[in-house]
């Protein structure tokens, strides 16, 4: 049950309104190309004086979800518009930035956005090659920037121009650029993959009522932005009266009710995970090729068992339209029958008739983020921990032979995800996800392993194929900076500044 005192507790969601508030990238950019300028504020005063001048010029998620399915509609009738091209802008602000500009309310706001990403390392598995101490600049021993500024555009000229005039509004302001990072599509025909070369964002939820239905489900709006009702059936940002949940072996950390409503600035924000996460590629790869005659598995059936779906992205599941002849666990049905990649197939599976993981092994990549409808301990269920994520990928492309990465990696070696998700509570996101399920190896049963892609916390760890036996696996991903921020509504950032 909720506390009913107050108008944000009863939202009346007039979408188009709301959409107008909020910015866009929660809804998604989804651009080929993404440049983050993380800066610092001169003083108060000049602070808000820039982010009085900025936010006019920030995209909201009305024009962002308009652009999206204009885009959508025109491609499906002749393929990509090359001609229907836009460049977006966003702010987040951190806690520390928070507190430099004097913005009201912030003893109200949870202890993980309070504390920063820096100070969670141990919680989500940042130790060893991870630890905050060897993160790159601006966030280097777990320091966060006062702001984010994202931009992302179609073109890249386009996109110079606009961070151009950003950067002359930051030099009137005395606003620093204490760092830069640049995000961009993989070149074709590698769009959309990450640099392992998996289909990325294939079960993506909509947010109900905000974004239009996509290939992963729907999620209540209070799961990503602050003043709704989410899936525990609580308004975000509000306290509750239900008492508070007790530590169990599952949940050995439970999430804290809040004590006090968020301030009313924060309504139609959402917090956002920001983490930069580099990928060893050939690291990666030799591990595959070492591992899969072990198990008696062809090194691209071991790397899909270890994702938990083939790269095109179709599931190891058996699903309609998938060949009776074809085993989906030892070989991409997509090859011969691409129409299990439709919206309608491509998630048309909840594990229910794979309880041991014999075609989608438990520890797998996308069973541990999303263990859809497998039993969990306590009551819990998939759907209240899913992540609205909006990432895009970073650095050059894998060359065959180029050296093995050592304590050092070079520039044109230094490649990943710059992970970005968005949700109404951290701690029951991201941090519920990476410390509870990634970083456990008894998750689902004893002896899963840890999740083999973002698991954070060891050099190295079993991981269990059944059928086929147990492999050791290196550790291919390393998080080399990243942090929490707010991204305020429109009507949020003009509150913060008067």
């Amino acid at each position: 049950m909720t506390e009913k005192s107050t108008p944000q507790n009863t939202p009346d969601i007039k979408v188009t309104a709301e959409l107008r508030d909020i910015q866009g990238g929660a809804i998604g950019f989804f651009k080929d190309h993404e440049r983050f300028l993380f800066i610092n504020f001169a003083d108060a005063a000049t602070g808000k004086a820039f982010i009085t001048e900025l936010e006019p010029t920030l995209a909201n998620g009305l024009e962002v979800r308009r652009f999206n399915e204009a885009f959508s509609e025109n491609r499906r009738h002749q393929g990509d518009p090359d001609a229907l091209q836009s460049t977006w802008v966003n702010f987040w602000i951190s806690r520390p930035g928070l507190t430099f500009i004097g913005a009201p309310g912030l003893e109200a706001f949870p202890d993980e956005f309070a504390a920063g990403m820096g100070a969670r390392n141990a919680l989500i598995g940042d130790v060893g090659t991870s630890d905050p101490a060897t993160w790159q600049a601006p966030f280097t021993g777990g320091a966060e920037p006062h702001a984010v500024i994202v931009l992302a555009g179609d073109n890249l000229a386009d996109l110079d121009a606009r961070r151009t005039k950003v950067e002359e509004m930051l030099a009137r302001h005395s606003v620093t650029i204490v760092g830069r990072q640049d995000g961009d599509a993989r070149p074709a025909p590698f769009g959309g993959h990450e640099h392992f070369g998996f289909k990325d964002g294939v079960s993506q939820p909509a947010i109900e009522k905000f974004t239009k239905s996509g290939k992963g489900g729907t999620i209540p709006p209070g799961d990503v932005f602050i003043g709704y009702r989410d899936s525990e059936g609580n308004i975000s940002g509000q306290p509750v009266t239900t008492p508070p949940v007790a530590p169990t072996p599952y949940n050995p950390t439970p999430v804290p009710a809040p004590a006090q409503p968020l301030p009313d600035w924060t309504r139609n924000g959402s917090f956002v995970v920001l983490r930069k996460l580099r990928q060893d590629v050939g690291g990666f790869n030799t591990s595959m090729a070492n591992a899969a005659p072990t198990v008696g598995l062809t090194t691209e059936q071991l790397a899909a068992k270890t994702v938990g779906r083939w790269p095109s992205g179709a599931p190891m599941e058996r699903l309609p339209g998938c060949p009776a002849h074809i085993d989906p666990a030892l070989n991409d049905p997509s090859v011969v029958a691409p129409e299990v990649l439709n919206a309608q197939h491509i998630n048309a599976f909840d594990f229910t008739d794979d309880p041991d993981g014999n075609n989608v092994p438990r520890g797998s990549h996308i069973r541990k983020m999303n263990p859809r409808k497998d039993v969990l301990p306590d009551g819990d269920t998939s759907d209240k921990h899913r992540m609205v994520r909006r990432g895009i990928t970073y650095g050059p492309e894998f060359t065959p032979g180029e050296p093995v990465y050592g304590q050092t990696v070079p520039d044109n070696q230094d490649r990943g995800l710059l992970f970005v998700n968005y949700q109404a509570s951290i701690a029951r996101t991201f941090e519920f996800v990476q410390s509870h399920w990634a970083n456990r190896e008894d998750f689902q049963k004893p002896g899963d392993g840890k999740d083999p892609i973002i698991s954070q916390d060891t050099p190295d760890g079993p991981f269990n194929v059944p059928g086929h036996g147990q492999v050791n696996f290196a550790r291919w991903v390393t998080t080399v900076g990243g942090g929490y921020f707010i991204a305020p509504s429109l009507s949020g950032l003009r509150a913060l500044t008067r």
